[in-house]
């Protein structure tokens, strides 16, 4: 058995990290380009549902879903995790954080940050249809600066 000078598998290993890492830039989209559902799955008509600063099992939730039944792909934003209810409906679900977790981070610039997230999340979904069930995403914004 012969085995490769160390000089060349220094070479060899270079190269083939080089390779490995050009196929994963090419699966992977920059986050300009990221996308959170492939594009079948946002096929069709979307709807946006804000039930933020209200808890999405609640009645108003629920009436707020199945009014948009019909519509391909139900997105549900809310600022708590706990919506096992509206996942039973059928939602695809997406997360900001709560009133809690920006009072316990004051320093951070929630703002911003709230801002950035909610664009884009309109541009990943590209919603056709937007219902908002209790705050607008503009009041959420300012009541966690306000905080």
């Amino acid at each position: 058995m012969k085995l490769i000078p160390p000089q060349v598998s220094r070479h060899l290993q270079r190269a083939m990290l080089l390779l490995i890492r050009s196929a994963n830039n090419k699966r992977r989209p920059g986050s300009s380009e990221a996308i959170l559902l492939a594009s079948e799955k946002v096929s069709g008509v979307v709807g946006l549902i804000w039930a933020l600063d209200i808890c999405p099992d609640s009645a108003e939730v629920e009436k707020a879903v199945t009014s948009l039944g019909a519509l391909d792909t139900c997105v549900l934003v809310t600022d708590t995790l706990n919506f096992t209810k509206a996942a039973g409906l059928g939602c695809m679900v997406e997360a900001l954080p709560g009133k809690q977790i920006c009072q316990a981070q004051p320093a951070l610039d929630w703002q911003t940050y709230l801002e950035r997230r909610i664009a884009r999340i309109r541009y990943s979904w590209a919603p056709d249809v937007e219902v908002v069930v209790a705050q607008s995403p503009a009041e959420f914004t300012i009541a966690a600066k306000a905080g």
